[in-house]
């Protein structure tokens, strides 16, 4: 047990990495530290952390660190056509503003969290498995008895390098196109498919590369849905990388978002793969990209954060 900027830790570590866990604080990971290159992948807060009320906006309370993101990203209502039709979701849903509930030990950290406005229960196990990975293993129980469609992603802040040492995300090389979902002067209307490795922004910006705060500017993109991938992967020039990677079967979805400035005081990239397409409920139920959460037939996932250089 440790404690971060006033809150309990759970720790989990070996030689190469350093995982803080704040189960009071949304269950939120609040550091994958490298210890090789001294490197903290996660964005630190900028001021004092805390725990926000039911309903808030997630941009009110200076994200940082990973959260998890269910059963909605964007604030909305349940669709029509299932049992909880009409229910107010809210903003990146309803764990990040929620105390977890641990049982955790020196090897494996496991915390449990039930949903404030549907019937749920996620429960998220954290282990290192092998020297230079994080696994996290997630299971999703329906606590009624009613189906009902669910949207889960994680939310993971990665913190970047900008300048003259930067970090690039690099993808699979069987991306190549991407769909811009945030409109914005730099990229242009929500909906166009970009080049992966040639679309530039009104500066010159390339999508791979992540600016400086200066910028004040942010983008999201997915893949296409004839596009599917098992990870996604951050490279330092200093030569430390950090890949996530999951089962698409699992996961068939992935959002990326940048954020240079715009809501948060440093740089930072997330990888978001999900199991429904794409950011609300809503929509992913239109798009028939959402899976149905069944009695007495949990939804199970894993993702694996793995250190390199």
């Amino acid at each position: 047990m440790s404690q971060w900027h006033g809150y309990s830790a759970q720790v989990i570590e070996n030689q190469r990495l350093r995982v803080l866990i704040t189960p009071d604080l949304g269950g939120r990971i609040v550091s994958i530290f490298d210890k090789k290159y001294q490197r903290e992948w996660l964005l630190q807060p900028s001021r004092p952390p805390r725990l926000a009320p039911p309903g808030a906006k997630f941009t009110d309370y200076d994200p940082h660190g990973w959260d998890e993101m269910l059963p909605t990203i964007d604030a909305c209502a349940m669709p029509e056509g299932n049992v909880f039709a009409g229910q107010a979701l809210p903003d990146h849903g309803d764990l990040w503003t929620q105390a977890w509930d641990t049982e955790s030990n020196a090897e494996i950290i496991v915390l449990r969290v039930r949903g404030h406005v549907l019937p749920y229960e996620l429960r998220r196990a954290a282990q290192i498995r092998d020297p230079q990975t994080l696994w996290l293993d997630y299971e999703l129980r329906n606590l009624s008895d009613q189906s009902f469609p669910v949207l889960w992603t994680p939310h993971p802040l990665f913190s970047v390098q900008t300048g003259t040492a930067e970090t690039r995300i690099v993808l699979p090389k069987t991306v190549t196109q991407v769909l811009s979902i945030a409109a914005n002067a730099e990229w242009g209307e929500s909906g166009r498919l970009l080049d992966w490795t040639k679309a530039r922004s009104t500066s010159g910006w390339s999508l791979d590369v992540v600016g400086e705060v200066t910028r004040h500017s942010c983008r999201k993109f997915y893949l296409p849905l004839h596009i599917q991938v098992d990870h996604a992967e951050l490279q330092d020039t200093s030569g430390a990388t950090l890949r996530m990677s999951w089962q698409v079967d699992q996961l068939p979805y992935l959002g990326v978002w940048v954020d240079e400035g715009l809501f948060c005081p440093a740089s930072n990239v997330a990888f978001e793969p999900g199991n429904g397409f794409y950011d609300s409920i809503e929509r992913a139920w239109a798009n028939k990209a959402a899976p149905m959460l069944l009695p007495g037939l949990p939804l199970k996932w894993s993702l694996q954060v793995t250190l390199g250089g």
